[in-house]
């Protein structure tokens, strides 16, 4: 059965992309469809509405309009508008080429496109831009790892943390990288730092519980019961601790849990099987 769930995270926000002409900071003479465009405030839909009606004002110079397009592409991807979000950003691109921000917002759109080769080469593309940007290394990490190279994700992470202290999602990618590599202390230390900025992260609960539970350490039964007390109609969080029981000896709580993964979506064929043969199919 599937052994560890990893949740999305937006990595991009809206950037300032006022100021007079020239290319400078936002100043008290912005233009309000440029302030709305760049306000972290804004919805999705006011953003890309107002970003629009920037990009049709002439007096606008090359990297003001790129930074508009990028802030269009950001919204484009918020409202699951992903391939119009590329050709944002490749807008952006072609009149501000090497702009990292628009590079990673790129590779994610791609991602959620399933183009995973052209994401790779986005984010790596970022890095070179600008390898102070940590959501680029970040990026990076989690294709590698998806690519089944954990070690190369570990260094990546390594790099994004620190760039950026105390970031929940890189701790927990940094615990999936090391959990697939079976250094479990590690991973769970790493769990347990995303759980600190979190303590309700059921996804980062249930990973710790395996880690733990891989390691032979206590607390695994902990985390998968908090994970099913924040989440109790999440199959896979069932199913962990279905194995865990099964492991430790306890069929009957096992079989309850494996029964109850299975009513709440759980499709791996191992589970149905047993499921299956529980109830005497």
């Amino acid at each position: 059965m599937r052994r560890l769930i990893f949740p999305a995270v937006a990595l991009l926000g809206l950037v300032a992309c006022g100021g007079s002409s020239g290319g400078g900071g936002k100043s008290s003479m912005t233009p309000e469809y440029l302030r709305i465009c760049s306000d972290p405030q804004s919805t999705p839909e006011e953003a890309l509405r107002f970003c629009q009606r920037a990009l049709s004002d002439p007096r606008l110079d090359a990297r003001q309009r790129a930074l508009v397009q990028m802030n269009s592409g950001i919204a484009l991807y918020a409202l699951g508008r992903h391939r119009d979000a590329v050709s944002a950003f490749s807008e952006a691109l072609s009149l501000s080429p090497g702009l990292a921000g628009a590079l990673v917002g790129r590779a994610q759109a791609q991602e959620a496109l399933g183009d995973q080769r052209a994401a790779m080469v986005d984010y790596s593309a970022a890095i070179t831009a600008d390898p102070n940007a940590p959501e680029a290394w970040f990026g990076r990490a989690v294709l590698l790892r998806k690519a089944g190279r954990p070690a190369d994700a570990v260094r990546d992470l390594d790099r994004a943390l620190a760039l950026r202290r105390n970031w929940a999602a890189a701790h927990f990618e940094r615990g999936a990288a090391y959990y697939a590599l079976g250094r479990y202390g590690e991973a769970v230390t790493d769990f347990s730092a995303a759980l600190s900025q979190n303590p309700d992260d059921a996804a980062a609960l249930l990973n710790r519980g395996l880690a733990r539970s891989a390691q032979g350490a206590s607390g695994a039964r902990s985390d998968f019961d908090r994970a099913i007390r924040i989440a109790p109609e999440w199959g896979p969080a069932y199913a962990a601790r279905a194995s865990w029981h099964e492991a430790e000896g306890r069929i009957e709580a096992a079989n309850a849990d494996y029964l109850r993964a299975y009513e709440l979506g759980v499709t791996d064929p191992a589970l149905i099987e047993r499921v299956r043969r529980m109830s005497g199919g």
